[in-house]
């Protein structure tokens, strides 16, 4: 069966619609928490994409300061570490970034991963002809950790419905969801 290039474009107009349609955002949180008055630091995100957690990570604090959340900066952060004698990085235990967390009075530690992929884009994600590099972001999730206890106060997880989403868009949409279940 053949059909012409307005059927086919078409079909693609309905296919990228029904993704937009179908954005999956899940988001818990413990009831009656604020952040207007914690400290967080927000650690870079990991991933298996070079520089896309970085992002995601750096579009969230960019978010949560824009609402007025108190966020220690990453490099702060690790500089505390070592003063404590802890080399701090992507990737770090729970247990050691709880210890730096206490010596550098954050209440909270915002952590998460990103799923991407490698791909080339053509005619279906904006490219003409053979594409180029591109990356894919699959999905994100992110936990807010209380340092005192342990305890996972907020989750979220996120499933874009576009296939162009940017890193920096994930963050920003994660970080609003932190937002609206915290106030």
């Amino acid at each position: 069966m053949r059909c012409s290039r307005a059927t086919a474009l078409g079909v693609v107009v309905a296919a990228a619609s029904l993704a937009l349609a179908c954005a999956e955002v899940n988001v818990s949180a413990r009831p009656g928490l604020t952040l207007s008055t914690s400290r967080i630091v927000v650690v870079p995100f990991g991933c298996g994409v070079a520089g896309v957690g970085e992002v995601v990570a750096d579009s969230i604090t960019e978010r949560l300061v824009e609402d007025g959340v108190r966020v220690i900066g990453w490099m702060q952060f690790a500089a505390t570490g070592a003063q404590s004698g802890l080399q701090i990085i992507p990737g770090s235990s729970r247990e050691e970034l709880a210890r730096v967390a206490e010596a550098a009075s954050v209440d909270f530690i915002l952590a998460g991963n990103v799923s991407a992929s490698m791909g080339a884009s053509g005619f279906l994600y904006g490219g003409i002809g053979g594409g180029s590099a591109q990356t894919f972001i699959n999905g994100a999730s992110a936990q807010l950790i209380d340092v005192r206890t342990g305890e996972v106060v907020v989750a979220v997880s996120y499933n874009p419905a576009e296939f162009t989403e940017r890193p920096a868009d994930i963050g920003e949409r994660i970080a609003e969801n932190i937002i609206k279940k915290t106030r």
